[in-house]
């Protein structure tokens, strides 16, 4: 492929060799980067702050820590079994694809496949090609990757199934492949990460939940305890949710954990005398520090 330039002794491509390399190189590149800029988001980097099932099954859910352009989120209706996706054929799936950076904070409303503000392009498949139908109690499962291989960001679950409960996860336990029912997703706890509207099994099933909004600014794993607290919850089984909190969010950045380097270090000279010494440099947590 290449050609050889005797009088320099150099090898050279020709223009179409060149332009084919190079179109290899930009196609690499352009590939490379969406490899590295998608699917690389953390479980809790949203929460969901409200469910309904009533009137135009509307939901919303709060962004913990800002979601790049070009991530893929997927949100599905159809339940978990414990290690794969149930089979029901009636649940839908809505893939959203981010165009810009969406900010820590945001609040995002969703009706039907309008998601308000817009984050980026939407899709749905499956039955219902207008919405999530959450009719009857359900659960919104959002999660990255392949439904094959998902791993999970957030979830929430609204049905009180008592004949498949599982009294350590607050879901279901994953034996009943229906609409309604789900298990907790593989990755995510419930409580933290995820929530069960109703998780003694014997509550009384409403249609309608959302956020009480006591707590709106803190670092993520705060907002993630509050809003996942079944206690933080109000609900109504009459009336649908027009929207989740009036207080916007304010996300704070975590602390990282204190490091310390030492820089200096002397022994002492006999077992119990005081004639050692050592410099330390701490870096991070919060200071002052104590040695």
């Amino acid at each position: 492929m290449f050609l050889n330039n005797q009088s320099s002794g150099h090898l050279k491509l020709n223009d179409a060799m060149k332009k084919t390399f190079l179109l290899s190189l930009l196609t690499l590149l352009t590939f490379s980067s969406v490899l590295l800029n998608a699917q690389t988001m953390s479980k809790g980097d949203i929460a969901f702050i409200r469910y309904n099932t009533d009137g135009s099954d509307e939901w919303s859910f709060v962004v913990l820590a800002d979601i790049a352009s070009g991530e893929v989120m997927k949100f599905t209706d159809l339940g978990w079994d414990g290690s794969a996706f149930y089979t029901a054929a009636n649940e839908s799936e809505i893939t959203v694809t981010t165009t810009s950076t969406v900010s820590a904070g945001t609040v995002v409303n969703v009706s039907g496949t309008t998601f308000t503000p817009s984050i980026g392009t939407v899709n749905i498949t499956g039955a219902d090609l207008t919405k999530l139908n959450l009719f009857a109690g359900d659960q919104i499962l959002c999660y990255q990757g392949s439904s094959a291989s998902p791993t999970f960001i957030a979830a929430i679950h609204g049905d009180d199934r008592a004949t498949d409960h599982n009294a350590t996860t607050g879901w279901n336990n994953g034996t009943s492949d229906n609409t309604s029912s789900s298990a907790l997703p593989s990755g995510l706890t419930n409580g933290t990460d995820a929530i069960s509207l109703f998780p003694t099994g014997t509550d009384s099933e409403e249609d309608n939940a959302r956020y009480n909004c006591t707590t709106t600014s803190g670092d993520k794993a705060t907002l993630l305890a509050a809003i996942n607290n079944r206690s933080n919850w109000v609900s109504d089984d009459g009336s649908a949710y027009a929207s989740p909190c009036t207080t916007a969010f304010s996300i704070t950045a975590s602390s990282p954990p204190v490091t310390a380097s030492i820089s200096a270090q002397t022994n002492v000279a006999c077992n119990g005398e005081s004639t050692g010494s050592l410099t330390a440099t701490a870096t991070d947590g919060t200071p002052n520090y104590d040695y």
